[in-house]
């Protein structure tokens, strides 16, 4: 986004000459291949060199057709963008950056979540970030229908007036609707699956709900621009992919990406591949990039326990 108005609210908001420097560099020291690009390699077993590297965005924010779009297109750079369908198709925020909005765009001083029978006083600074990180892993650790009522309440603590300034205010947190899909497209960006309501597809979901929420946002996308091959999971961590997500998955889509940070290495689960999340801070960025090898140790200790736990 141009401005960060509020770096709590906006936290995936990224400034533009800083998205802009990034660009450059990745331009400048390294190759820049498209999703399907990466595919074509691991299913031929071509080799790809530490320099390969894919641009994804997350979600479906509006900016990444006013803005990545743009520039992005200019440099003739590829790109993928994994979206949220019911976000796009009903114009919903998502459910995270409601309970930021809500929480740090007002000066509540007390937060009622009647579906858990639970009031929350907040008197500093510290003490509503404590409560945001304790909404997040609550919902984060709870069934859709709970982690939604849970939504409903918080959204339930400002008027519709003031709902709408927070809205105007944050115009950076606003998903794409299909035109801007159908945009994306023409300029032939990658669009994938995200899942329908991004929610985390981990093992506190029922197995119906779990294939019902990767289903419809594959069949969405489908009927919307004719084709969908790739899948991100929502959140990302191996915590968060439940077998039966990665089952599907595998079943339905050519590539599945994860959020564990980590090189696509040869013989992985082409279902469970890692990435590198873009760093807020520019030399951590690039340290990050050029030290990519790091993360794999990591990665792949994860990556073994899940498949052992998957296999047990």
């Amino acid at each position: 986004e141009k401005i960060i108005k509020n770096k709590k609210i906006q936290k995936l908001q990224m400034p533009l000459r800083l998205f802009e420097k990034q660009i450059k560099y990745l331009k400048k020291e390294f190759q820049i291949i498209s999703l399907d690009y990466l595919h074509e390699c691991l299913k031929n077993q071509y080799k790809l060199s530490p320099k390969d590297v894919v641009i994804t965005f997350d979600d479906g924010y509006k900016n990444n057709n006013n803005i990545v779009l743009p520039i992005l297109s200019t440099m003739d750079i590829p790109f993928s963008v994994f979206v949220s369908t019911n976000h796009i198709e009903n114009d919903f925020i998502f459910p995270t950056t409601i309970i930021r909005m809500i929480l740090y765009g007002t000066n509540l001083g007390q937060i009622d979540l009647p579906s858990q029978n639970k009031k929350y006083k907040i008197e500093n600074f510290y003490e509503r970030d404590n409560l945001h990180k304790n909404i997040i892993s609550l919902i984060k650790n709870s069934n859709f229908k709970k982690s939604n009522k849970i939504i409903n309440d918080i959204r339930n603590l400002v008027s519709n007036d003031q709902w709408e300034e927070l809205v105007n205010c944050y115009a950076s947190e606003l998903p794409m609707n299909w035109e801007d899909i159908h945009n994306l497209n023409d300029h032939g960006v990658t669009i994938g699956a995200h899942s329908h309501n991004h929610v985390l597809l981990n093992d506190y979901q029922s197995c119906s709900y779990i294939n019902n929420q990767i289903t419809k946002s594959l069949e969405m996308i489908k009927k919307k621009i004719g084709k969908c091959s790739y899948m991100c999971y929502p959140n990302g961590g191996f915590k968060d992919i439940s077998k039966v997500a990665h089952g599907i998955v595998r079943d339905l889509f050519q590539l599945g990406f994860t959020l564990e940070h980590g090189e696509i290495l040869k013989n992985l689960d082409n279902h469970l591949l890692p990435r590198i999340f873009a760093s807020f801070d520019y030399n951590c960025f690039k340290y990050n990039l050029n030290n990519s090898q790091s993360f794999n140790k990591s990665y792949m200790g994860l990556y073994k326990k899940y498949m052992e736990d998957k296999n047990k």
